[in-house]
């Protein structure tokens, strides 16, 4: 999430962040079938990750970022699928 909040990160690093915290977000769930699905998903995605942060920005990747890994650790699966389809619907 740092990097997402550094104004001197590039587009790239910005990317590269972007997919990580996805990318453990999906491993946190402990299903390994999602982790199949979603890995192969996220290796077409990267062009996408760079149009979706290069339109709103890292700040706003960021916020939502932070509301899902918020309710992720308060144990909230609702919260965070709430916050997750939000994000999800944004990009």
């Amino acid at each position: 999430l740092r990097i997402l909040a550094d104004p001197d990160a590039d587009l790239e690093d910005q990317v590269r962040a972007d997919e990580t915290f996805h990318r453990i977000l999906m491993e946190a769930c402990g299903n390994p079938m999602f982790e199949v699905l979603t890995g192969v998903m996220m290796r077409y995605t990267y062009e996408s990750r760079k149009l979706t942060l290069g339109h709103y920005g890292a700040a706003h990747a960021l916020r939502m970022h932070e509301a899902i890994y918020r309710a992720v650790k308060a144990k909230q699966p609702a919260k965070a699928r709430q916050e997750m389809l939000k994000h999800l619907t944004t990009a």
